[in-house]
């Protein structure tokens, strides 16, 4: 998986540690007694991008990039062009794999149904 460019949300160092913050996760809290959701440690900033999208996409489903975005971004082909992704760096649209088009169809899919 890879990070999804358009999600509120960033991966962060703290401590010395991969990390990511969603800002998305963060809206969501109301009041200071509402609890802040635990977010993994990483070893390296590309393993943090996986479990951000990891998380956008158990989390945040109505998030989730086209079936046809960019295998490191999301971005559609013809809005793409040349683009910038944390742990992948300046890319032009690459053709994503068929096991990320089939894990976005089915939670595009899911958020349609839970909706």
């Amino acid at each position: 998986m890879a990070e999804f460019a358009g999600v509120p949300g960033r991966v962060v160092v703290q401590f010395g540690v991969h990390t990511y913050e969603c800002h998305e996760c963060k809206r969501s809290i109301r009041s200071v007694f509402d609890r802040v959701p635990l977010v993994p440690a990483c070893s390296s900033a590309e393993e943090a991008r996986d479990a951000f999208a990891d998380h956008v996409l158990a989390e945040h489903p109505h998030l989730a990039p086209s079936p046809d975005g960019c295998r490191y971004c999301g971005w559609p082909r013809r809005t793409h062009g040349h683009s910038y992704a944390p742990g992948v760096g300046s890319h032009y649209w690459v053709d994503p794999t068929g096991e990320q088009r089939l894990v976005r169809m089915r939670t595009r899919r899911a958020a349609r149904s839970a909706a």
